[in-house]
């Protein structure tokens, strides 16, 4: 199958082509580089999830392809992160995106998770050069990020929430509440216009300050 590639690529020249053709085959190979990235992608994720004591696919990637160790290693956490965003996977392989697209939607899945790059960027990624997607991926992955810390903030609030009663001098009802700023909010304007109708029935606003209850009292 491999010589059979390279034969019919072997194929492709430049001789007694003008621009269109030029153009055109450019735009196909490109469409055959990133199939066979994505193919390539695909076959090392495979390989990290062998459990046979052999080389992991970074260090594959590297014997096999001469890449760098940095580059291999980003081969192989790109290809773990592709194994998860088929959305993004398809986009590479019918050579609508890039490998560097694939690159940066997988560092976006590590801040965040694939499953939501791969709901939320593949229509980006197709739509942008390689360098805006990866100024573009890592702003939404900065969002997700800030709305995921205010969720933790609040989830915590939340488990703190406390509420006590007791009971004081003189018979005296006293409440103890703390609650996270959401709850807080509606407590507090119930809380507010219970004080407000108090306020009233003794006597507030009346003219008859004398019933007027002080601050503290209400």
């Amino acid at each position: 199958m491999y010589s059979a590639v390279h034969s019919a690529l072997d194929q492709v020249t430049s001789e007694g082509k003008g621009r269109r053709e030029l153009e055109r085959d450019i735009g196909e190979l490109h469409r055959v580089e990133t199939h066979a990235a994505e193919r390539r992608l695909a076959l090392t994720a495979a390989l990290e999830q062998l459990d046979d004591g052999g080389v992991d696919g970074a260090g594959v990637t590297r014997a096999r392809t001469k890449m760098s160790s940095r580059a291999a290693r980003r081969a192989a956490r790109t290809a773990s992160q592709l194994a998860r965003m088929p959305g993004t996977a398809a986009a590479l392989a019918e050579g609508r995106i890039t490998v560097e697209h694939a690159e940066a939607a997988a560092d976006a899945a590590e801040r965040t998770s694939p499953e939501a790059v791969d709901a939320e960027l593949v229509d980006d990624a197709a739509a942008l050069p390689a360098d805006r997607f990866a100024r573009r991926s890592r702003e939404w992955a900065g969002s997700k990020e800030r709305l995921a810390d205010q969720q933790a903030r609040h989830d915590r609030q939340r488990s703190l929430r406390e509420a006590r009663t007791g009971t004081g001098e003189e018979g005296m009802r006293w409440f103890l509440l703390r609650v996270d700023p959401t709850t807080g909010a509606e407590v507090e304007k119930t809380w507010q216009e219970e004080v407000e109708r108090l306020w009233r029935d003794d006597g507030g606003r009346d003219g008859t300050p004398d019933e007027i209850r002080t601050p503290a009292q209400r």
